[in-house]
């Protein structure tokens, strides 16, 4: 499985997502702000 998050922020729903695809998917988060990505 495959997961883009939009809008990730500090990616609290992020880690839920990796846990949920588990070793064998993959996911990509983005946010415009990069002070979002750097918590």
């Amino acid at each position: 499985m495959h997961v883009l998050e939009v809008g990730c922020g500090s990616g609290a729903f992020t880690t839920f997502v990796a846990r949920t695809v588990g070793i064998k998917g993959e996911v990509y988060a983005l946010d415009i702000q990069p002070g979002m990505l750097m918590q």
